[in-house]
């Protein structure tokens, strides 16, 4: 299925379906320019984020980040908003070289965690990876964002733990992790 492709595949794909010029190292090229600047620039922390990091941390969770996002490109932008530090790693599904369809990610953060997957939460905006977590044994918490309103429903009654607003997690102690 197109949903297993790796992104070059993908590129490929769309490039010989639409009879369109340019090779697939061009076009991702030119995708990782845009998506630099976007990471580098646009994205912004949802309210109650860093307060939230800081409670867990402070409760002693130990917390790292599991992104399907370019490593650099991660890095980049954890830093620009100020919360790289919280974090004691990141993995990214490039550098394990497997999607959030597999839940290696998850297993190899439990691992660096030391712990087991039903001791760990993920959160999760993808319905998706979301499925891929839970499946795997993970306490899975929907975040909710703009970009997924047509699988909100389905990742929502997925979900142990549902976030519409991080700032309500910060006003009622027995939400949260």
């Amino acid at each position: 299925a197109a949903r297993n492709l790796t992104l070059y595949q993908s590129v490929q794909l769309v490039l010989d379906t639409y009879d369109l010029p340019g090779t697939p190292e061009d076009v991702l090229v030119e995708m990782r320019d845009i998506m630099e600047r976007h990471y580098r620039t646009d994205v912004e922390l949802k309210p109650g984020v860093v307060d939230y990091l800081d409670r867990l941390r402070e409760q002693g969770c130990r917390l790292c980040v599991a992104t399907a996002t370019d490593e650099r490109l991660a890095h980049i932008c954890l830093e620009r908003l100020g919360i790289d530090d919280r974090f004691e790693f990141l993995l990214s599904c490039q550098t394990l070289g497997s999607g959030k369809d597999d839940p290696e990610i998850y297993l190899q953060a439990a691992r660096r965690l030391g712990a087991q997957p039903e001791e760990c939460a993920v959160f999760e905006d993808a319905l998706f990876a979301a499925q891929t977590a839970k499946r795997a044994g993970f306490y899975t918490a929907a975040v909710q964002d703009d970009n997924q309103a047509k699988d909100w429903d389905e990742l929502s009654a997925l979900a142990d733990e549902v976030i519409l607003d991080w700032r309500n997690l910060l006003t009622n102690e027995n939400r949260g992790i």
